[in-house]
Protein backbone atom coordinates (compact mmCIF):
# COMPACT_ATOMS: atom_id res chain seq x y z
CA UNK A 1 0.00 0.00 0.00
CA UNK A 2 1.28 3.45 -0.78
CA UNK A 3 1.12 6.41 1.59
CA UNK A 4 -1.94 7.95 -0.07
CA UNK A 5 -3.90 4.70 0.25
CA UNK A 6 -2.81 4.37 3.87
CA UNK A 7 -4.00 7.88 4.75
CA UNK A 8 -7.34 7.22 3.05
CA UNK A 9 -7.95 3.85 4.74
CA UNK A 10 -6.74 5.07 8.13
CA UNK A 11 -8.99 8.13 7.95
CA UNK A 12 -12.00 5.93 7.21
CA UNK A 13 -11.23 3.68 10.20
CA UNK A 14 -10.49 6.55 12.57
CA UNK A 15 -13.68 8.35 11.50
CA UNK A 16 -15.66 5.14 12.07
CA UNK A 17 -14.20 4.72 15.56
CA UNK A 18 -14.92 8.38 16.33
CA UNK A 19 -18.55 8.01 15.21
CA UNK A 20 -19.00 4.81 17.24
CA UNK A 21 -17.61 6.45 20.36
CA UNK A 22 -19.70 9.58 19.93
CA UNK A 23 -22.83 7.49 19.43
CA UNK A 24 -22.07 5.14 22.34
CA UNK A 25 -21.23 7.95 24.76
CA UNK A 26 -24.74 9.33 25.19
CA UNK A 27 -23.97 10.46 28.76
CA UNK A 28 -20.94 12.49 27.73
CA UNK A 29 -18.49 10.59 29.92
CA UNK A 30 -15.73 10.49 27.28
CA UNK A 31 -13.76 13.37 25.87
CA UNK A 32 -13.09 12.30 22.29
CA UNK A 33 -11.09 14.48 19.92
CA UNK A 34 -9.93 13.62 16.41
CA UNK A 35 -7.63 15.93 14.54
CA UNK A 36 -4.70 15.50 12.19
CA UNK A 37 -4.83 11.70 12.22
CA UNK A 38 -4.68 11.52 16.03
CA UNK A 39 -7.60 10.57 18.24
CA UNK A 40 -7.48 11.12 21.96
CA UNK A 41 -10.05 9.46 24.17
CA UNK A 42 -10.28 10.89 27.66
CA UNK A 43 -11.79 8.37 30.05
CA UNK A 44 -13.99 9.31 33.03
CA UNK A 45 -11.25 8.39 35.51
CA UNK A 46 -8.78 10.79 33.87
CA UNK A 47 -6.80 8.18 31.95
CA UNK A 48 -6.37 8.63 28.22
CA UNK A 49 -6.15 6.43 25.13
CA UNK A 50 -4.50 7.64 21.94
CA UNK A 51 -5.23 6.17 18.52
CA UNK A 52 -3.04 7.48 15.73
CA UNK A 53 -1.65 6.84 12.28
CA UNK A 54 1.93 5.64 12.14
CA UNK A 55 2.90 6.43 8.57
CA UNK A 56 6.34 4.76 8.39
CA UNK A 57 4.82 1.35 9.20
CA UNK A 58 1.39 2.01 7.63
CA UNK A 59 -0.25 1.03 10.92
CA UNK A 60 -2.78 2.42 13.35
CA UNK A 61 -1.31 2.55 16.84
CA UNK A 62 -3.39 2.40 20.00
CA UNK A 63 -1.82 3.50 23.26
CA UNK A 64 -3.98 2.43 26.18
CA UNK A 65 -3.61 2.49 29.96
CA UNK A 66 -5.42 -0.86 29.98
CA UNK A 67 -3.95 -2.88 27.11
CA UNK A 68 -0.69 -1.05 26.53
CA UNK A 69 0.33 -0.52 22.92
CA UNK A 70 -1.38 -2.25 20.01
CA UNK A 71 -0.39 -1.91 16.36
CA UNK A 72 -3.07 -2.59 13.74
CA UNK A 73 -2.05 -3.46 10.17
CA UNK A 74 -4.23 -3.34 7.09
CA UNK A 75 -4.83 -6.20 4.71
CA UNK A 76 -7.32 -5.94 1.86
CA UNK A 77 -8.82 -9.33 2.71
CA UNK A 78 -8.80 -8.94 6.51
CA UNK A 79 -9.17 -5.19 7.02
CA UNK A 80 -7.50 -3.59 10.06
CA UNK A 81 -6.21 -6.34 12.31
CA UNK A 82 -3.62 -7.21 14.89
CA UNK A 83 -0.92 -9.25 13.16
CA UNK A 84 -0.68 -12.81 14.48
CA UNK A 85 -4.18 -12.47 15.95
CA UNK A 86 -7.67 -13.61 15.12
CA UNK A 87 -9.05 -10.21 16.17
CA UNK A 88 -10.23 -8.12 13.24
CA UNK A 89 -10.95 -4.52 14.15
CA UNK A 90 -12.53 -3.54 10.85
CA UNK A 91 -15.22 -6.16 11.31
CA UNK A 92 -15.58 -5.70 15.07
CA UNK A 93 -15.47 -1.93 15.61
CA UNK A 94 -18.86 -1.75 17.30
CA UNK A 95 -18.11 -4.68 19.56
CA UNK A 96 -14.70 -3.26 20.39
CA UNK A 97 -16.16 0.02 21.53
CA UNK A 98 -19.23 -1.44 23.26
CA UNK A 99 -17.64 -1.24 26.73
CA UNK A 100 -18.04 2.54 26.45
CA UNK A 101 -21.77 1.97 26.52
CA UNK A 102 -21.30 0.34 29.93
CA UNK A 103 -19.20 3.27 31.21
CA UNK A 104 -16.03 1.21 31.44
CA UNK A 105 -12.72 2.06 29.77
CA UNK A 106 -12.95 1.10 26.13
CA UNK A 107 -9.26 0.81 25.43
Amino acid sequence: MNETEFHHLAHIQLSTVFDILEDADRQGLLDVEYEGGIMTIGLPDGRQCVLSKHVPSCELWLSSPVSGGLHFSYDAAAGWHLPMSVFNWSKNSAATMSPCRRQKPCC
